[in-house]
């Protein structure tokens, strides 16, 4: 009897200091947790008013395109894009190199301007952030010399262009006030080119030529699509 009161005093010992000792929990961060942390990161929700933009891409057409967005509501915005054009891009250092009786079609600066509503439709997101859909009319205009040894004086042609698009892209954010604008369109214009071409006219009186300029205009409509990028600094 004594023993076993012995026993019964020294479980009931141990088992009051083992329900004493610290419990350490150890929790292990799983793939969830990351990809939430990453979620996190791509939900940012920057409440910027104001956005200004340059798009290297249109450097290839010869379009310096600046622009700026401006948030009017809680899920619209404006754009407008500005800039000059340059026409007769030569790559690679192509240069014609002109021989008498040629012509010689040399580059000049145009300009661009353009305006559209942006719309952002994701929920619980500010405009200028995401996913949006707008609707734009642009005007471009290019100007190109042209200039022959024959002839004394220089005519100047063009190609305009009026172009209705319809835009869908992502403005993402990657820090409050840098981001980069992805888009793709649709357009439909209308084109206007004028060009000249030397003409030689023959007299019979005198049984000799004359060079004149003669001038060559092209009406069409246009089909384009369009993907790109601008470079976003906002605030």
């Amino acid at each position: 009897m004594k023993k076993i009161l012995i026993l019964s005093l020294s479980f009931l010992t141990f088992m009051s200091y083992a329900q004493d000792e610290p419990q350490v929990i150890i929790v292990r961060e799983g793939k969830s947790s990351k990809s939430k942390q990453k979620k996190a990161v791509e939900e940012r929700n920057v409440e910027n008013y104001d956005a200004f933009k340059f798009d290297p891409l249109r450097m290839g057409i010869g379009e310096i395109n600046f622009s700026w967005e401006h948030r009017i509501a809680e899920k619209v915005s404006f754009e407008v894009e500005f800039g000059p054009t340059i026409s007769q891009l030569k790559y690679f250092n192509n240069v014609n190199f002109i021989h008498s009786g040629d012509t010689e079609v040399g580059s000049m600066m145009g300009f661009l301007a353009s305006g559209g509503i942006r719309y952002y439709p994701t929920q619980d997101l500010f405009a200028m952030n995401k996913l949006y859909i707008s609707p734009r009319v642009k005007y471009r205009q290019y100007n190109s010399s042209y200039n022959n040894d024959l002839i004394s004086t220089e005519s100047i042609g063009f190609k305009k262009e009026v172009l209705f698009s319809f835009m869908i892209g992502t403005q993402r954010w990657y820090t409050d006030n840098f981001a980069f604008d992805y888009y793709a369109g649709l357009t439909l214009g209308s084109l206007n080119q004028r060009q000249y071409f030397m003409e030689e006219i023959y007299d019979g009186t005198t049984g000799t030529f004359s060079q004149k300029w003669r001038e060559d205009n092209y009406r069409a409509a246009r089909f384009t699509l369009s993907i790109g990028m601008k470079v976003t600094i906002g605030n």
